[in-house]
């Protein structure tokens, strides 16, 4: 998923990187039988032993003239097919010579979708975790109406439709909503699993209400990689405060003196950044006290702490008039608040025909 926010730190995108794969022809099987793998990976089918083979697309031992029909008779002989990016999720083969004794496979192509988050406003979450394990990620939130908690999540989804989990638990006034603008709709969530539709905006919103209420959302879904240099890949913030990430900038307040959270940071790179209050590293040199600085990331894992009150800002340093402003005002007014987000919001365009 990537942020369009700084959260491309989170590259929060669906970028992969080729692989190669290889099947062998063994004399009455294929080894794997099944190949999964994506969009621009390359399979490599080669020789293994027993008479002559083919690598054949098709099914009922059938070529189906679409892919592939090339041989592999000897020690030495291989064949390499680049996995298309078509939006095919499966293409069956077989060996024509040994078809009907079950030389059989199947290629299965995992479709990357790409989940873009425009706009992120979080208020006094408790807490907001952000993990990633393995291609696993997940953003959870929970909150109650006596910090007043609320959020918005707003997602574009790139590609291909993308699968999502959903975790959704409301008490009382609490309430977990998904804005769909394409159809003009506001329905609450329910945990489970969900389909994006490619080329769809979206937006996951919730409250915990003025009364007695509690809520706790959680968003999973699959990524195949990260992209290189330095990723974000964690973050736990707790306490009164708040969240913002629009453009390509994510903004962290904190003003209570008991919060606290952290931010962690994977790869190898550089990033735009500016912390005021209380943040520190043990790893990373920061900037000075509230100027915006780039922070070289080392290889390994890295965190900055937060404790009481400390704002933090990640910018993409790619100002487009060079004269060092903030990204995320968006109209231009000096001040960064919610008539920005309602501005970015605005370019979704009217939802009626």
């Amino acid at each position: 998923m990537k942020l369009l926010t700084a959260l491309t730190i989170v590259t929060l995108s669906a970028t992969s990187f080729a692989d190669t794969l290889i099947v062998t022809a063994n004399p009455t099987s294929w080894s794997p039988a099944v190949a999964n793998c994506y969009p621009g990976d390359i399979l490599r089918f080669e020789y293994g032993g027993g008479y002559p083979h083919t690598i054949t697309s098709g099914t009922s031992c059938t070529y189906d003239g679409l892919y592939f029909n090339e041989p592999l008779s000897s020690p030495g002989d291989y064949y390499e097919f680049t996995v298309p990016d078509d939006g095919t999720t499966e293409i069956p083969f077989f060996c024509a010579p040994h078809c009907n004794n079950g030389m059989t496979g199947v290629i299965m192509i995992d479709l990357p979708s790409t989940i873009n988050v425009g706009i992120v406003n979080i208020v006094n979450p408790d807490p907001f975790l952000y993990t990633r394990v393995g291609t696993t990620e997940t953003i959870s939130i929970g909150g109650g109406s006596n910090l007043n908690t609320s959020f918005t999540f707003a997602v574009e989804i790139d590609d291909y439709d993308a699968e999502v989990t959903v975790t959704a638990t409301t008490l009382g006034t609490a309430a977990l909503l998904l804005y769909d603008p394409a159809l003009g709709t506001d329905t609450p969530l329910s945990s489970g699993p969900l389909t994006l539709l490619s080329g769809n905006r979206y937006a996951f919103h919730g409250y915990a209400g003025i009364d007695v209420g509690e809520f706790s959302f959680g968003l999973s879904w699959e990524e195949n990689g990260m992209e290189e240099g330095a990723n974000f890949t964690g973050m736990y913030l707790a306490g009164e405060g708040s969240l913002v990430a629009t453009g390509d900038t994510l903004m962290l307040n904190y003003g209570n003196p008991e919060a606290f959270g952290n931010i962690t940071f994977e790869g190898e790179g550089e990033i735009s950044m500016t912390v005021v209050g209380n943040a520190s590293s043990t790893t990373l040199a920061l900037p000075p006290d509230a100027e915006e600085g780039v922070v070289t990331i080392p290889s390994g894992s890295h965190i900055i702490d937060f404790n009481g009150f400390a704002m933090f800002m990640l910018n993409d340093g790619n100002d487009d008039d060079g004269d060092g402003g903030i990204p995320e005002d968006v109209n231009g007014d000096c001040v960064v608040d919610v008539s920005d987000l309602l501005q970015i919001i605005g370019v979704w365009g009217s939802t009626c025909p």
